[in-house]
C-alpha cells in the first residue's frame, strides 16, 4: 500500500520545492494541497481534478525553472550579466 503512493509524494516533494521559484510552482503546491483536501473529505473526482491541474502547473514550473537557470548560464558564460 505504501508503494502506490510513492510517486505522487514525490511529485508533490518536487512542486513544493519548486514554489519558492515561481508562480506555476505556487499554483501546483496549492492545487496538491487541495487535492489532498478533497481526497480526505472523500471527494475522489475534485482531488483527481485539481492533481491534474498541479501535474500540470509543475510541469510549467519547471519548464520556467529551467529556461532561467539556462539564461543565467548563458549569461555567465558570455559575461552578460545586465538585467
Amino acid at each position: 500500500m505504501k508503494h502506490k503512493f510513492a510517486f505522487p509524494s514525490l511529485a508533490l516533494i518536487a512542486a513544493t520545492s519548486l514554489a519558492g521559484c515561481n508562480g506555476p510552482g505556487h499554483h501546483a503546491s496549492a492545487n496538491f494541497h487541495a487535492a489532498g483536501q478533497a481526497i480526505g473529505n472523500g471527494n475522489v473526482g475534485d482531488s483527481a481534478g485539481y492533481t491534474g491541474h498541479a501535474f500540470t502547473e509543475g510541469a510549467q514550473a519547471t519548464g520556467q525553472a529551467i529556461s532561467n537557470g539556462s539564461q543565467q548560464a548563458g549569461k555567465a558564460i558570455t559575461g552578460n550579466n545586465n538585467n
